[in-house]
């Protein structure tokens, strides 16, 4: 059965398709725009136990209207946090499980915008089952991969957790379920990506063709006794005595006890060969929810050693995952209301809530009817102040987002000479086409949502409820606490786009009971330059990532007029002593970078170097804590204080820096330093605590 071409039957078998009825509500989506292909495949039960129903409504874009597709099925989501090319690589995805062009037959565009049919051979759940999964597609007529999650498409009924590992073992495994047993619809994955922070440590030990890439260890989860807080500030592997076991099933048929029943869990010894693995577990459905969320009893996923399989190696708390959600509110020049941002998973897109209405004065409704230009996200949020301190509403005499710099594009593509980064207008290429921060390029005109009402034809309003599958709130390359900025055209004669009114994207209650709580730390600097590093995390969320505010930098000990570049900078293990004010052997009490989790880290140039290409912004598995400039690149100082706002303001999301817990940086200090200058003082500039 084949979709693409003519003359295969092709209305007939869409008429005899459409009459099969589903027996349940359960439906899994892929929402696709990328490659210049746009819309959403969905997954529903099949005529039969044995297939699945599939719905296509994907549309190409105005600069490739000839498109052939093959596409497969994959063993892992996409990360949604990523968002160059990488995101399709088979690290990512793993291997493919089923090629639907070998089932069904290959996309071809024109021709297949819209199709229905059921494919034999699938479930949606089960051993089987599509549910995590992924869907990758290559064009075969201009060489383009692009890929999408498969989720389900009732959010409500999906709950995540996350076991995260730090130390000798790093990285996450994921805990996803959806359902009940008693709504006759459920099922439970496991998903792990594990690696060794140092590849050398289990080489002689690890037996088998294999041992190079990976070893294999026993992994069980445990509950406290009596959970009081001081023991998640040790993370002390010791205080787990008891296997996880509600119903007092006995050894080998505990909750607990995940390798009797999937077997042992990988976990990779190269970084340039990561090992991802998945499971079924239909014993962890009853894995109890609510014990994960409780006060006085903790979760843990114990994973032992390769070779003496009693002695645990590592551990980590299982946490619950809820969405993140930010939101901006506006109240300024006559125009009301919120945008909201909600991110459920990493391996899911993030959903866009367009609020806004003028107030009842005639020159403010025309404007927002016909003048708005766009609606972008730029690089920083407002003014320190406001930052910290809540929005106010502004006078209309000030300009108000004057400090939130330009549009947010990480990947460069405004400024790119690629045909292929090559910008259509608005609402008329695939999302992966926009800058991130170009909402209007990636939103406008797309009706795939709800609630898009009042929108006149040919308006860049934007109003109701979108997805975007390039708008991180997690990772490196997220949006939160950078600014909602909404453009205006400067008058009825002059179209050039105007900042109009802004708001700073807080991080904000997945229960939609206010802000977050945050935690704030301030490195302040006095000599020999001025300014100061911002640092703020969800209250008691060590796991949470970390938002960085650099803010005015500027020498000032009067021997430098000039702007100087290329600065390092990094966390350091101690609090600065007065040496920071010497000529020589400055900041030297700072002591080495931090690295509470004691990644292994050679001083040796030829090793250094290694281990500099493994640590890196998309990557952060190897870096020290302290790393920042491996993570996030280098620091501006200005010369004067006219040029601080423009070239050394910026915002960095971290996703290692901890604010509390056993890692928490307070009382550290952050070292600024100068590889061009005098050798006598050294490569530390500046340091503060």
């Amino acid at each position: 059965m084949r979709i693409a071409g003519a003359g295969l039957g092709w209305p007939l078998l869409l008429l005899i398709l459409s009459c099969v009825a589903t027996v349940t509500s359960l439906r899994l989506t892929a929402y696709i725009s990328s490659g210049g292909l746009h819309g959403e495949v969905r997954f529903e039960p099949g005529s039969s136990p044995n297939s699945v129903h599939l719905r296509v409504s994907l549309k190409p874009t105005y600069q490739y209207p000839i498109q052939l597709w093959s596409w497969a099925l994959t063993e892992f989501p996409v990360d949604y946090t990523r968002i160059g090319e990488d995101r399709c690589h088979e690290r990512v995805l793993g291997r493919s499980l089923v090629d639907l062009t070998d089932v069904i037959g290959p996309l071809v565009f024109p021709g297949n915008e819209t199709a229905s049919l059921d494919v034999p051979g699938l479930a949606l759940t089960g051993e089987k089952g599509l549910y995590g999964k992924g869907l990758l597609m290559r064009d075969n007529q201009n060489d383009r991969t692009i890929c999408a999650s498969i989720s389900v498409h009732d959010r409500r009924s999906e709950k995540t957790a996350e076991a995260r590992f730090q130390g000798s073992v790093t990285g996450s495994v994921w805990f996803r379920w959806f359902g009940s047993r008693s709504q006759g619809v459920a099922d439970t994955i496991v998903q792990a990506d594990l690696r060794h922070t140092d590849p050398d440590a289990f080489k002689t030990e690890a037996g088998g063709p294999s041992s190079d890439f990976f070893t294999e260890h026993r992994w069980k989860i445990f509950v406290t006794d009596v959970y009081d807080g001081y023991q998640e500030q040790q993370n002390n592997c010791n205080i787990l005595q008891t296997l996880f076991d509600p119903d007092n099933s006995g050894p080998a048929k505990a909750i607990g006890d995940v390798d009797g029943r999937v077997g042992k869990v990988r976990v990779a010894a190269r970084s340039d060969r990561p090992t991802k693995s998945a499971y079924r577990d239909p014993r962890l459905e009853l894995l109890p929810y609510d014990l994960l969320l409780g006060a006085h009893r903790a979760l843990y996923l114990v994973i032992f050693h390769p070779s003496h399989e009693d002695v645990i190696l590592t551990c980590a708390r299982i946490k619950p995952r809820k969405p993140i959600v930010a939101k901006a509110i506006i109240n300024s020049r006559g125009l009301r209301g919120e945008v909201t941002l909600t991110q459920d998973t990493p391996f899911a897109h993030t959903w866009v809530n367009v609020s806004l209405a003028p107030i009842n004065d005639l020159r403010v409704r025309y404007n927002y009817k016909y003048h708005v230009a766009s609606y972008r996200v730029h690089e920083l949020p407002r003014e320190l102040e406001k930052f910290l301190g809540g929005e106010q509403p502004d006078n209309d005499e000030e300009e108000p987002c004057a400090t939130t710099k330009r549009m947010y594009d990480p990947l460069r593509l405004e400024n790119s000479a690629q045909p292929s980064h090559l910008k259509p207008p608005p609402g008329l290429g695939s999302q992966d086409q926009y800058a991130v921060g170009d909402l209007s390029g990636k939103l406008q005109d797309r009706k795939e949502g709800s609630l898009h009402l009042d929108i006149e034809h040919g308006s860049a309003k934007l109003a109701g409820i979108y997805w975007d599958a390039y708008l991180p709130l997690a990772g490196v390359n997220s949006v939160a606490h950078r600014s909602l900025v909404v453009h205006r055209h400067r008058s009825d004669n002059d179209t050039t786009p105007v900042p109009w009114v802004c708001g700073t994207l807080a991080l904000q209650a997945p229960d939609g009971s206010g802000r977050l709580p945050m935690t704030t730390a301030r490195a302040i600097f006095r000599y020999p330059l001025v300014g100061q590093i911002v640092f703020r995390q969800p209250q008691n969320d060590p796991d949470a990532d970390a938002t960085i505010v650099v803010e005015h930098l500027v020498h000032a000990d009067g021997s430098t007029l000039n702007d100087t570049h290329e600065h390092r900078w990094m966390i350091h293990a101690n609090a600065p002593g007065k040496d920071y004010y010497n000529w020589t052997a400055r900041c030297m009490s700072a002591g080495d970078p931090y690295n509470p989790w004691k990644i292994k880290w050679d001083n040796d140039s030829s090793s250094q170097q290694q281990q500099q290409r493994r640590c890196g912004p998309e990557d952060a598995t190897f870096c020290r804590m302290g790393d920042l400039e491996k993570r996030h690149g280098w620091l501006d100082i200005a010369g004067q204080k006219a040029n601080a706002l423009a070239l050394t303001r910026k915002l960095f999301t971290d996703p290692l820096i901890a604010l509390s817990g056993p890692a928490s940086i307070f009382g550290k200090s952050i070292v600024i330093y100068d590889d061009h200058g005098p050798k006598a003082r050294g490569e530390r500039l500046a340091c503060s605590m």
